[in-house]
Order: structure tokens, then C-alpha cells, then sequence
């Protein structure tokens, strides 16, 4: 209720600037929360479809209003955005415009928590989703923590994946992926700055 009203607020004075009619304005969160759907409360934990599910707004010319139901992804935020400026995006950007409809794909969902072997992943492929966990050797293992049918299940209340055989095929479908998603991109460094350094960084 409070970020609706302060939304509102927000939007009202976009409108009082008359910055609606030229703008593009888009609005999301990061994640949703959860209300001990799965036992737990509040967000951070497993990657269930309370917490993924989020709000998305996008408002601007050219934007025709209307409702999408269509499964899209953060990710999809910059190529959006370029494309409203006429810009092309980088090669290497994994999302696409919102603006352009596009064949069905695969989404992924990354809980990131700092306890790596505890923290899970989602693969959202149609109505299926799998949870595994987020470490390369728990995919390449094809460890899950559950298996759901979301078209007949949208709670993920039943777990599949030890009564049917494609919650493993389809972790093995999309292992190459993950790998690639869990491979760090540059090596990690520590560093201990010295005092002069903590000073100018206070």
C-alpha cells in the first residue's frame, strides 16, 4: 500500500511536469515478497514464484496501453530501453526489447545468496520450472530441490521431480546454459587497502 501511494505521488508529479507525454517511464522491483507461501517471509529465500513474480509498468509514446501476459526478465530492461531511443544494443546483451514480440524462451532466476551450496536458481521453460541449486557442481550433479508444473500448479505446492522423468531431462537440457550463467566472468580479487587509502575512501 505504501509503495502504491507513493507511486501515485511519483507519477502525479511526472504528469505536473508534463515529462509523461515525451518520457518513457518504467517501473519494476527487484523482487517480490513472500507471506510464508513456502513457510518463510519476506524475500531472500528460495526462488519461488512469489518472490520472481514481480510488478512491471512501462509507459511512454509509442507504447500502446494494454496488458501483457507474456513471461519476461530484468534482463529485458536495457534492450527495452535502447530500442525506445533508437539505439541498437550490444551484441552480448542476453535480453530483448519488450516492444518486440518474440518466440517463447527459457527464463532463469538466481537467488544469490551468500551461502552458495544453500542458494538456488530457477528454470522457467513453458509451464515447467525447476529449482536446483546455484553452484556449478550441484548442475553439472543435476541436483534439484523440486520439479513444478506451473499451468496446473501456480503455487508450487506438488513437487514432481521424483515422479516423472522430464524434471531431470529438462536440467540436462539446459545445463550448458547454466554453466555459462555460474562462470564468472573476471577473477576475484582481495584487497587490503592501507590507511592513507581508508581515509580517502571516507
Amino acid at each position: 500500500a505504501d509503495v502504491d501511494a507513493l507511486f501515485g505521488r511519483f507519477r502525479a508529479e511526472l504528469e505536473a511536469r508534463a515529462l509523461l507525454g515525451s518520457g518513457v517511464l518504467l517501473f519494476a522491483s527487484d523482487h517480490g515478497e513472500a507471506f510464508f507461501e513456502h513457510g518463510r517471509v519476506f524475500h531472500a529465500n528460495r526462488v519461488f514464484e512469489e518472490e520472481l513474480r514481480i510488478p512491471l509498468v512501462l509507459h511512454g509514446p509509442r507504447i500502446p496501453p494494454g496488458r501483457e501476459e507474456r513471461a519476461v526478465s530484468l534482463i529485458d530492461f536495457a534492450p527495452t530501453l535502447a530500442a525506445l531511443a533508437g539505439v541498437d544494443p550490444p551484441a552480448h546483451w542476453r535480453g530483448r526489447s519488450l516492444l518486440a514480440p518474440g518466440a517463447d524462451r527459457p527464463l532463469y532466476a538466481f537467488q544469490s545468496h551468500r551461502v552458495q551450496e544453500k542458494s538456488t536458481l530457477a528454470v522457467i521453460d513453458g509451464r515447467r520450472k525447476l529449482i536446483g541449486y546455484e553452484t556449478l557442481e550441484a548442475v553439472r550433479a543435476g541436483k534439484l530441490h523440486g520439479a513444478f508444473d506451473l499451468g496446473a500448479d501456480p503455487g508450487e505446492l506438488v513437487d514432481l521431480q521424483a515422479g516423472a522423468s522430464w524434471p531431470a531431462e529438462l536440467m540436462a537440457k539446459h545445463r550448458a546454459e547454466l554453466e555459462a550463467l555460474l562462470t564468472p566472468l573476471v577473477t576475484q580479487e582481495v584487497l587490503n587497502p592501507s590507511g592513507d587509502e581508508l581515509q580517502e575512501m571516507r
